[in-house]
């Protein structure tokens, strides 16, 4: 009989976080499914007390959830009671660690002594600092948001470049950014692959078109373009609108479908733009059945600003797609979507051999 297996998964970014489901708590179910003398210890730091009606975690002997308190961000000393904390439930809990993102991180980093590994997720500066250009300012929170800035870099650096750890990277882009920036070391860093979501076979994606397209009354016919997500600037849905207005101008026979929680900043968004009412569809649905209802378009559209933020990332949205085999309309500003066909590309030609 195996020896009881424990790993403790370290995340800072909250369990109501919206990709905390299909990024986090998925693949840790996978490995619990795979090998049965699995344990996991999840440990979560929130910054508001989290009701047990609204997390989706399920409850097994075999999977622990710790919530710890998360305290406003000030600086490194903002992380002291956080590093006690965990201190202490690495000790009733020993066992391999992973720690999700730089911060997750750098708390690990000071309340242990053993090697463990980060996901390396995005850049945590940059996209501290791509946010803020969003927000109104003045003179006083330009400058608070330029130290916190330059904490936050400086934390990545403390992180990535520590020899006891180990970092995985979501993207090529982003693994030449750490070692290039945080002077972390090439051989210490690996591409995760397997928390991207199973690719679905095409009898469940013609099973599942067939049926959400006749649930929404989308002709077969129709060519349907897909948005997946929020309204947020950083999102670029002004060219998501832009595309598909250009694409009617040239023909009829396409469609739109917006999956959001946002239904109302779409509609009024798609109202203003004298979009015909029966060339689109903006509506709510649970996670759960996302992948059904991509399956019945036949194209995603995933637009970004060019950003260095955005050039290291791997985009949940662009992983969804993928899933069910959506072609991907894009602007060139995702790394990770040009290491894709350059892989597609050469193994068509191996193939062609």
């Amino acid at each position: 009989m195996e020896a009881k297996k424990n790993l403790i998964f370290v995340i800072y970014d909250s369990i109501l976080n919206s990709v905390f489901y299909s990024m986090v708590l998925s693949p840790l179910i996978e490995k619990l499914n795979l090998d049965p003398n699995l344990h996991i210890t999840l440990i979560s730091f929130e910054r508001n007390k989290i009701p047990e009606n609204k997390t989706d975690i399920p409850k097994t002997d075999r999977l622990k959830v710790v919530l710890l308190k998360r305290p406003r961000f000030f600086g490194k000393s903002s992380f002291i009671f956080s590093i006690q904390k965990l201190k202490s439930v690495f000790k009733k809990y020993p066992g391999e660690i992973i720690a999700r993102g730089p911060l997750a991180g750098y708390i690990t980093l000071k309340a242990t002594n053993n090697p463990f590994t980060v996901q390396a997720r995005g850049l945590c500066a940059e996209e501290y600092r791509y946010t803020q250009n969003y927000k109104k300012s003045n003179f006083l929170k330009t400058a608070i948001s330029k130290l916190i800035y330059k904490q936050f870099k400086n934390i990545e650096h403390t992180v990535y470049a520590s020899n006891k750890v180990l970092i995985e990277s979501v993207s090529c882009a982003l693994k030449t950014y750490i070692t290039e920036n945080f002077k972390a070391k090439k051989n210490k860093i690996t591409i995760i692959n397997d928390d991207i979501p199973s690719k679905f076979s095409k009898e469940e994606i013609i099973f599942f078109r067939k049926e959400v397209r006749e649930k929404l009354s989308i002709d077969e016919t129709k060519f349907v373009y897909c948005y997946s997500g929020s309204a947020q600037p950083w999102q670029c849905i002004e060219d998501v609108v832009d595309f598909f207005k250009q694409e009617l101008s040239k023909q009829e026979n396409i469609f739109l479908l917006v999956l959001t929680q946002e239904t109302n900043h779409f509609e009024k968004l798609f109202k203003d733009n004298f979009f015909p009412k029966n060339s689109y569809k903006v509506i709510s649905i649970n996670p759960e059945i996302l992948y059904q209802y991509l399956s019945a378009c036949d194209a995603g559209l995933l637009f970004r600003k060019k950003d260095i933020v955005n050039w290291v990332s791997r985009p949940t949205k662009l992983l969804e797609y993928q899933s069910v085999g959506l072609k991907i309309i894009h602007n060139n500003t995702i790394a990770y979507l040009t290491e894709d066909s350059a892989k597609k590309r050469v193994a068509s030609n191996n193939l062609n051999v």
